[in-house]
């Protein structure tokens, strides 16, 4: 599925299966997609704003410049998603039990979001 120039807005799809889909200048809102697989999902200059994406599953999901406002992330595995493609900032999000190990950080912002690991 190819989703562009979309606002998305106080959706609940926890549990469900978004594998493989394309995200183009997306832009989510109050949404709770905790539970969810976006393995093989590529988003690209998304903006997730107060949206609950606690245990997503984003094996070889690709992040291109995507922004995370206020968003809750629990049990989340960064180091799953693609090497090539990873561009994404945090803004005053809570990183409890997320995963970066081994990646490079070199493009990852992460502002007023506590880590706790």
């Amino acid at each position: 599925m190819y989703y562009e120039d979309e606002k998305i807005k106080g959706i609940e799809k926890t549990n469900d299966n978004f594998q493989n889909h394309t995200f183009v200048n997306c832009n989510f809102e109050n949404c709770n997609l905790s539970n969810s697989d976006f393995s093989g999902s590529s988003f690209e200059d998304c903006i997730f704003q107060t949206c609950d994406l606690s245990f997503v599953k984003i094996i070889g999901a690709k992040l291109i410049d995507v922004q995370f406002i206020e968003c809750t992330f629990r049990g989340v595995n960064f180091s799953e998603t693609s090497r090539l493609f990873m561009e994404y900032n945090f803004e005053r999000c809570i990183l409890n039990n997320t995963s970066f190990f081994e990646l490079n950080l070199d493009k990852l912002n992460v502002n007023y979001s506590p880590l706790k690991l």
